[in-house]
């Protein structure tokens, strides 16, 4: 689903005068206060950095003033003098040879704490709906795009190195594709500017514990590595060696399973989930190892009705199906699911279909010559009970390359 270019102009708007007055003084210095000694923490102790501390305090002061003028309106995020003071903040911290990853951390901590503002307002006015605080939610990190987008163009058009600008457009391409947002040829252009060969399958790499820098020189200049709320996110070609990740990877990163570059929103989405089981068995104790696989996660995942999980399981176990006819087909489904739930006894299996108990072991005998060893492995039934299960119930359609 496309998000809404313009989430503010979606925005009741009676907020603006609530939403400028949640952000008058002394928020922003309250705000600026809290992101200073962000600053000295990432250039280190005895760093005057009075020049980017000045640039955090007019980013600051020009993001409070130029949000609540957007709120019910259809304009855009930032006038061109706005735009141009949020790239000459990203120039700054090229010209000084610092990373832009600082810059960008401090406007995440920015969104977030203008949300708080603007939602401690709601609150304490009666005004937390749901369709509200979603909207002023989009809102915030749509305007806190434009500005990280204002002041990474400005960092890549003064940047003297060539690895910086490709990095930056890197992220960008990878964000794109994580999202799923771009079209076919917005990807294209943004690979081809990034200097990335598209490749047929791609899979990607979920380190909670890894930095971006970290991730990069652990994976080498051929992935493609952005930071996400989740953690650091990396784009491999499939298949990937994770022997690469045994040794020198903190424990509990996710490989997400394989999957055409259009579907990589899917790939992340598993192993995001992974991420989150595996929280939760620690908690109760169970080591956590040091490389999970979301394709081995996915029974796990799917019990819980998760359309994309369910979506790869048929993929995974059902696609020899795909061979045969769309009536023979539809009855050995039919067959399965009903064979699983009576625990194989011929005789009910063929009342429930109202057929010849013969019919059913001619039927089971096509269904063992095309799914094999998957019949008598206890996890493959499992699976194959999951998804035959919502295909039944016509809560999950069966993919494409099965039906």
């Amino acid at each position: 689903m496309l998000r809404t270019a313009r989430p503010w102009r979606d925005l009741p708007p009676d907020l603006a005068e609530l939403v400028s007055g949640a952000l008058a003084a002394p928020v922003p210095d309250d705000i600026t206060a809290v992101l200073a000694p962000m600053v000295v923490e990432q250039l280190g102790p005895g760093s005057t950095a009075v020049n980017v501390r000045e640039d955090v305090h007019a980013g600051v002061a020009q993001a409070l003033r130029r949000f609540p003028r957007l709120v019910g309106r259809d304009e855009p995020a930032l006038t061109p003098p706005e735009q141009e003071l949020y790239a000459d903040i990203g120039a700054n911290e090229a010209r000084e040879g610092r990373s832009l990853e600082m810059l960008l951390a401090i406007y995440r901590t920015g969104a977030r704490l203008l949300l708080d503002a603007m939602l401690a307002a709601l609150d304490e006015h009666g005004r937390l709906e749901l369709r509200t605080v979603s909207g002023l939610t989009s809102a915030v990190f749509a305007f806190a795009d434009a500005v990280v987008a204002a002041s990474a163009e400005g960092y890549a058009s003064d940047s003297d190195a060539r690895s910086a600008e490709r990095q930056w457009r890197c992220r960008r391409l990878a964000t794109q594709l994580l999202e799923g947002v771009a079209d076919t040829e917005t990807v294209e252009l943004s690979a081809k500017a990034a200097g990335w060969q598209v490749p047929d399958r791609v899979q990607v790499v979920l380190a909670r514990e890894m930095t971006l820098e970290a991730a990069l020189d652990l994976l080498g200049s051929s992935a493609l590595v952005v930071e996400r709320e989740c953690g650091t996110v990396a784009i491999v070609t499939a298949p990937f060696d994770p022997t690469v990740l045994d040794e020198a990877a903190p424990k509990g990163v996710v490989l997400g399973t394989e999957v055409p570059v259009a579907e990589l929103p899917a790939s992340l989405h598993l192993a995001e989930r992974t991420a989150t089981i595996s929280d939760l068995a620690a908690a109760d104790g169970t080591p956590l190892p040091r490389l999970l696989h979301a394709d081995e996660r996915l029974g796990a995942i799917a019990v819980s009705g998760d359309p994309t999980a369910l979506a790869a399981l048929a993929e995974r176990r059902l696609a020899p199906l795909a061979q045969l006819r769309d009536g023979q087909r539809e009855r050995l489904l039919e067959t399965l699911h009903a064979w699983i739930r009576h625990w194989g006894r011929r005789a009910d299996v063929a009342a429930e279909l109202d057929v010849h108990p013969q019919t059913i072991g001619y039927r089971m005998g096509t269904l063992r010559s095309v799914l094999g060893d998957d019949l008598e492995d206890p996890t493959a039934l499992h699976e194959l009970a999951l998804v035959l299960g919502a295909w039944a119930d016509a809560h999950q359609p069966l993919p494409p390359s099965v039906v």
